[in-house]
């Protein structure tokens, strides 16, 4: 009786650790997701940033260009 009341209480404490483990890796899914959402709006946000100065650059260079034309 006394192993049983063991198992019984042994099964208790793993199904608890299971649980714990379960909320555990659900929770850092949850994070990883947001993690990964904000870096990649993050890297969409830079990726235009810089697209837009690069035009930025091409419009300036070819002004320059044509100032040294002109001159």
């Amino acid at each position: 009786m006394k192993q049983l009341n063991h198992n019984v209480a042994l099964r208790v404490k793993l199904t608890q650790d299971v649980d714990t483990a379960r909320e555990t890796i659900q929770h850092l899914q949850d994070q990883l997701a947001t993690t990964s959402s904000s870096y990649e709006k993050q890297l969409s946000t830079m990726s235009d940033h810089l697209c837009e100065l690069n035009d930025k650059m091409m419009r300036q260079s070819e002004e320059l260009e044509v100032l040294r034309r002109n001159k």
